[in-house]
């Protein structure tokens, strides 16, 4: 989320951004509250973050990568995201959370098209939200970031 949030809300500031099963689409049906588990995790209070998603809606919708999607358009994008549903570790909580995600990351990807911003993608089926696969996509996106940045691939 945060990578993909900065930089569409700072346009021009980073050459790339990346997101590895990020919450891209914050106003979608039920992302509001997958969000708000995320920060109760973190012992923060509930509707702490941005306010009230209905309430707040302008807010939630200010920090919401995929509604400053345009923000991006001159930057290096990868996002990835599994579909949860198969191949983890068995372990239901960050298996479904990743499927969770997937129709957010999709969504989003689908709005950077519209928009004629390119993005390279990696959806793949099964996984899960953890860092095992976080280091995994972050190895394969580093030929873009390096292509980015001027570094050898």
């Amino acid at each position: 989320y945060g990578a993909m949030a900065h930089a569409a809300r700072h346009p021009g500031m980073f050459t790339a951004a990346a997101a590895y099963s990020g919450i891209l689409d914050t106003t979608a049906p039920g992302v509001p509250p997958i969000f708000d588990a995320i920060v109760a995790r973190e012992n923060l209070g509930f509707l702490s973050v941005w306010g009230n998603p209905v309430l707040d809606f302008p807010t939630w919708r200010d920090f919401d990568p995929q509604a400053r999607a345009a923000g991006l358009r001159g930057t290096s994008l990868y996002v990835s995201n599994g579909s949860g549903v198969i191949g983890g570790t068995g372990d239901l909580y960050p298996e479904a959370l990743e499927s969770a995600l997937w129709p957010s990351a999709h969504s989003f990807t689908g709005t950077l098209a519209l928009l004629g911003i390119p993005v390279t993608t990696h959806f793949y089926a099964g996984g899960e939200h953890s860092w095992a696969y976080w280091k995994r996509e972050f190895a394969a996106s580093w030929p873009m970031f390096a292509r980015a940045l001027g570094l050898p691939e």
